[in-house]
């Protein structure tokens, strides 16, 4: 087993192990450490995906995370995994926030803009970087919003795991307005839909899109029975 120093000192060289059951061990090792975890953690899902293991899957059965959170740290360590040295010398302590801005930016001109801006990078805020990457794209930026708003991953995690005895006790609530239920439902297979087609036409994963097709048939009848159970209050 190989000791936390060396781990934090071989992946602060981007020094990455040859195989999953390693990759794993600096994983699961790293996860009891603050500080640059974000690029360490999404260096070892990308090595993982890249020893051929479906990442999301295991980052999210792993670290217990939403999907969402996973998916992001891929996509960071996608990006870190086999750029240059002086890139990644940048990006090593980035924060998981400020390397969501970055993520705004195509993956091919990110490398081009870290070292056009160089370390005075690592010393910017959030919202200073934001701008920053906002003036590239002659964008405004977005006026900061602190209403919580689910991504796409989340809301597809939110309704596939939907609690129906939760579900059941909202529905019988005076207070609450049972057609809303049914809108929920109705949107939340829209959604699903949607991925589910956007996968088929990209090529995606099978079982995935086995797995989606499963729950939009499970939730149509759940959707049935809602709407039998408003009709039967109504007449009641």
């Amino acid at each position: 087993m190989t000791d936390s120093i060396t781990v934090m000192n071989n992946l602060s060289s981007r020094i990455i192990p040859g195989s999953i059951e390693d990759t794993v061990e600096y994983y699961d090792t790293i996860s009891l450490f603050d500080g640059p975890s974000t690029s360490f953690k999404a260096l070892l899902l990308a090595n993982l995906e890249k020893l051929g293991e479906s990442a999301i899957k295991w980052g999210v059965e792993r670290s217990g995370k939403s999907r969402s959170y996973i998916n992001h740290l891929l996509r960071i360590g996608r990006v870190i995994i086999d750029t240059e040295d002086k890139v990644f010398e940048i990006l090593r302590d980035f924060s998981y926030d400020k390397y969501l801005e970055l993520l705004t930016l195509p993956k091919k001109n990110i490398p081009k803009f870290v070292l056009s801006r160089g370390k005075k990078l690592i010393k910017m805020t959030r919202d200073e970087l934001r701008k920053e990457i906002y003036d590239i794209l002659g964008k405004e930026p977005k006026v900061k919003n602190d209403k919580y708003q689910p991504d796409m991953f989340e809301a597809i995690d939110a309704f596939l795991e939907v609690d129906d005895s939760k579900l059941d006790n909202l529905y019988m609530d005076e207070r609450f307005n049972g057609s809303t239920v049914s809108k929920y439902y109705k949107s939340g297979m829209i959604l699903v839909e949607n991925v589910v087609n956007y996968l088929n036409v990209r090529g995606g994963n099978p079982e995935v899109i086995a797995t989606a097709e499963q729950q939009l048939r499970a939730q149509a009848d759940k959707l049935a029975e809602i709407r039998e159970r408003m009709t039967l209050k109504e007449v009641s």
